[in-house]
């Protein structure tokens, strides 16, 4: 008899039971729809593109507005897709730590600012599929729509500086 069959019939049934199970490729990093929650456009604030990348592989819905632009190039015309808010990615995922765990340690991510709503995104879809716009215009559209980005209560997000206290008056006065 041949050694895999001996071994397999020296198992346990409990064993056997567990081997016949059918595996399940799921990674722990990947994104988890939640029902009861609400999915929503973040706005993440990321290093460089290769966080746009490793997002869309952990299966997390990613939106970066472009732009095209036409530059010389070793005395050539090309046409190049410029970020319209470089820095910053729109995530769409489902409101849970664990997402929000796994959006924040993703590598290159830097912070998530907050969540904006879906008539801002197409807005910003919108702007990008305008042409006849000029860039500045654009920018300053995109940068709106980033700056109203609205911050997730919790203790996940990150703080900075310090808090001064309104109304208090000196002591010594």
């Amino acid at each position: 008899m041949k050694p895999i069959a001996e071994a397999l019939e020296n198992l346990s049934p409990e064993a056997r039971a567990e081997l016949a199970r059918p595996v399940l490729t799921f990674d722990p990093r990947d994104a988890e729809m939640t029902e009861g929650k609400e999915a929503r456009w973040y706005v993440v604030s990321v290093f460089s593109r290769a966080a746009e990348a490793e997002l869309a592989k952990r299966r997390f819905g990613i939106f970066v507005p472009a732009v095209a632009e036409k530059a010389v190039e070793r005395g050539r015309l090309v046409t190049r897709h410029v970020p319209l808010v470089p820095g910053y990615v729109f995530v769409f995922f489902w409101e849970t730590d664990a997402n929000w765990l796994r959006v924040a340690t993703t590598p290159a991510v830097d912070k998530i600012l907050g969540w904006v709503t879906d008539s801002q995104v197409d807005k910003l879809r919108f702007q990008e599929s305008c042409e006849q716009m000029d860039a500045e215009f654009r920018r300053k559209v995109a940068m709106s729509v980033v700056r109203s980005a609205r911050k997730r209560p919790g203790k996940l997000r990150r703080k900075r500086g310090k808090i001064k206290r309104r109304g208090k008056a000196n002591a010594s006065a």
